[in-house]
């Protein structure tokens, strides 16, 4: 539902279901658990189709640590939801040759990133 709600514009509607979710989620899965990345990834298209490129970025930024705590098998900056953090990074003011280690200080700090 939140996401067809985001798709024709209801913003508000999709973001109520999308943190009632968050909570849920959260509560019942931790975390870590993998389908996180999905939800966080969720919100993320939500705040960047509003244009809020801080929060799209941090939401991503949740997304993509899930996604390498959950796929050893690769480094996080080979990761695709990397560029949509990078993407919300660039646009939110971040400096380009910053962004390594921004997003390190991030993976650092999760699930508070």
């Amino acid at each position: 539902m939140a996401s067809a709600y985001r798709d024709i514009g209801e913003y508000e509607k999709a973001s109520d279901l999308y943190h009632r979710a968050l909570k849920i989620q959260e509560k019942t899965l931790g975390r870590k658990h993998p389908s996180m990345e999905n939800i966080y990834d969720n919100i993320a298209n939500l705040y960047y189709a509003q244009e809020n490129f801080v929060k799209a970025r941090d939401y991503f930024c949740k997304a993509a640590v899930v996604s390498i705590m959950n796929d050893s098998s690769n480094s996080l900056f080979t990761k695709p939801i990397v560029g949509s953090v990078y993407v919300c990074y660039i646009k939110s003011g971040g400096n380009e040759d910053e962004f390594e280690k921004w997003l390190e200080e991030r993976i650092k700090t999760y699930p508070s990133c």
